[in-house]
């Protein structure tokens, strides 16, 4: 059975269990998060050593490929300008009368810790650190050293001698035999999936650690229904638009491609976490959507750490919320471009997007000392985290996908191939 109905499955299983389940069982909603979590990191602990192994391989897949230097510039092109465009239409969307928050959108006194903005300084450490390798310990916390590993590998691969044939090998028998392990993973992923979608609707997408001021206030999705409504329907946008550009340059149906890309979306949109995604996406690019291996190994590890289409548009909605709500909708150009510059600058710090996601990223751009914003009003829109930010992840992975084909399509190193059941 295909995984995007595989996850459908799930989705459907779990959201009716969910909503059956009165609310207020804690240890029915306790045992759900738990499990849930578990199959997050039954694809994050694979993730480390798979990305290493994907970018390392692929590069030097690559090294017969002359298109090779091709198709990267065509893929980094269509991560910026879908980046500056979703950001740009969400900056104009929220300037629509009929978008701006009213008078249902109220600020709260949320009690919670600042989350972790991570530096870039944090994240080059990691990488220079003298033991690089414990970055392969525990859950997925960055994914630059990971494919900073790979490639290196790679990159030396390229210039190495006949005596380097002998790692490469190697490291291809590995490869065979992770791909077994990671394939019995992601048929395994829809069902124990079904314990994070139960919680999800069990919890009625609320985040259940503010589950008493929830009750207090009577805080209900209205209050940002406007919000919400924004982010999807950019998104939405994006997203058409991006398969309608993948259906120009393919020249044919994409009705398979579609239905690929929507099992990896699911996965992203049940996990909360792009590097989740790195796994399927990558099987799905290669054995069904013909792309090039070296080219699927490459640049979905790429496009999953620097493409935040979905995520600069839920912060963009946001932050213009935020501003909204506090300057009685008077918000100069000149603060709404200097935002937007910020949101752009900033999505490039997020290594990858995960359960904060674009929170983090709008708490950098409140944070901007210049600009005098109130630092910690991010905090209510905690609240609404886990549905905000799951259509934002989504986007990212839907796009990403589209962008590989796209670049994959224009280089001449995508190609017809048989769709196969196992993804």
């Amino acid at each position: 059975m295909k995984i995007w109905l595989k996850m459908l499955i799930s989705i459907a299983a779990g959201m009716l269990l969910g909503l059956l389940v009165p609310q207020n069982i804690g240890w029915f909603t306790n045992t759900m998060r738990l499990f849930g979590e578990l199959s997050v990191n039954l694809l994050l602990y694979m993730t480390a050593v798979y990305i290493i192994l994907k970018v390392f391989t692929g590069f030097y897949q690559l090294k017969k490929e002359a298109k090779r230097k091709r198709f990267i510039p065509i893929f980094i092109g269509c991560i910026f300008g879908s980046m500056i465009i979703s950001v740009t239409l969400a900056m104009l969307m929220m300037n629509i009368d009929a978008m701006r928050p009213g008078q249902e959108f109220r600020i709260f006194q949320i009690q919670s810790a600042p989350v972790e903005v991570h530096s870039f300084e944090s994240i080059i450490t990691t990488i220079l650190n003298a033991n690089i390798l414990s970055v392969l310990a525990g859950p997925v916390k960055y994914l630059s050293p990971l494919i900073f590993i790979g490639a290196i590998f790679g990159i030396t691969s390229l210039f190495a001698d006949k005596r380097m044939e002998i790692f490469v090998e190697i490291s291809m028998s590995f490869e065979r035999f992770i791909d077994k392990i990671v394939r019995a993973a992601i048929e395994v992923f829809p069902i124990v999936g079904a314990f994070m979608i139960t919680y999800l609707f069990n919890t009625r997408f609320y985040n259940a650690d503010f589950a008493d001021i929830i009750a207090k206030e009577h805080i209900t999705f209205m209050s940002i229904g406007k919000t919400i409504f924004v982010t999807i329907l950019i998104s939405a946008i994006m997203i058409t638009v991006s398969l309608l550009i993948m259906r120009l340059v393919c020249g044919k149906s994409i009705r398979l491609d579609m239905l690929g890309i929507l099992g990896s979306g699911l996965i992203a949109f049940t996990t909360a976490n792009t590097v989740t995604t790195v796994i399927p996406l990558t099987e799905q690019l290669q054995h069904n959507n013909g792309i090039a291996p070296g080219a699927a190994k490459v640049l979905t590890p790429i496009g999953v750490l620097f493409n935040k289409t979905g995520t600069v548009i839920a912060a963009a909605v946001v932050l213009m919320t935020i501003l909204h709500s506090y300057h009685i909708n008077k918000v100069a150009p000149s603060v709404q471009f200097i935002i937007a510059l910020l949101v752009l600058l900033f999505s490039f710090r997020l290594d990858g997007s995960n359960g904060l996601g674009f929170i983090v990223l709008v708490a950098m751009v409140l944070q901007f000392k210049s600009l005098k914003l109130e630092e910690n009003s991010y905090l209510l829109f905690m609240i609404f985290l886990p549905l905000l930010n799951r259509i934002a992840i989504f986007t990212d992975t839907v796009t990403t996908a589209v962008f590989v084909i796209i670049a994959a399509k224009a280089a001449k190193l995508k190609k017809d191939t048989k769709y196969i059941d196992f993804i």
